[in-house]
């Protein structure tokens, strides 16, 4: 690109490509490339198995609203991991809701 490479250099990547030289960006370029697309669920793993257990005992044991502010706060950055939160955290809304309706 003109953008991130001069004349020469772009001359020099030039050749490089054509003798079928694999070009592998930095990782600095890397991140650069996945704050421009924005938001993208290949970059974000989600949240592990005992995460998530943790997450669901959090939500049931305390309050849904852990969840929901988890959710909410990963949103732009994890966005995997913010639906699962969300996936755990409405059930446990429902139920919580449910129980102190029940105990009123």
């Amino acid at each position: 690109s003109t953008e991130n490479l001069a004349a020469e250099e772009l001359s020099a990547l030039r050749g490089r490509i054509l003798s079928g030289e694999v070009i592998r960006p930095t990782e600095r370029m890397l991140e650069k490339a996945r704050l421009a697309l924005g938001r993208t669920f290949s970059t974000d793993l989600g949240l592990t198995g005992n995460e998530r257990l943790a997450l669901l005992a959090v939500n049931l044991l305390l309050s849904p609203l852990v969840g929901w502010v988890c959710a909410v706060s990963w949103w732009n950055a994890r966005p995997r991991a913010a639906m699962q939160a969300l996936a755990l955290s409405l059930p446990a809304t429902v139920a919580f809701t449910l129980l102190v309706l029940y105990l009123r």
